[in-house]
């Protein structure tokens, strides 16, 4: 088979084919393989969670994100500070970047103790 005479559809087309032969000989090898594996685990009684291993635990999907919608706010942690203007700008001051409003609040020369939550 010379490929140098050959035009570039009839090369894409034989591309193709090459391609799927190849897809269809690994799935022949892996059924092959998998048939001899269930061969052995049957012949000895065994699962082939016992070959193998437990699969891990599925992990919970992450909620999606719904543009427009705001998260539910976590209750779990305790709110030091409030911005006196708008109560739904909250810190709870632990770890992380410090919030934007509170940045702007020392940037205005003002201190964290006059947005204290009182307790």
């Amino acid at each position: 088979m010379d490929l140098k005479s050959m035009a570039v559809g009839e090369l894409k087309k034989l591309k193709a084919k090459i391609e799927k032969e190849i897809g269809n000989r690994e799935n022949q090898h892996k059924n092959k393989a998998m048939g001899e594996i269930k061969a052995v685990v049957a012949k000895y009684g065994l699962k082939l969670d016992d070959i193998v291993g437990k699969a891990p635990a599925a992990k919970k999907p992450a909620a999606k994100k719904v543009p427009g919608k705001k998260a539910a706010a976590k209750s779990s942690k305790k709110i030091l500070y409030r911005h006196p203007e708008n109560s739904q700008l909250t810190w709870g001051g632990g770890r992380g970047r410090r919030p934007q409003w509170i940045k702007d609040w020392e940037a205005a020369g003002k201190t964290l103790d006059e947005v204290r939550v009182s307790q």
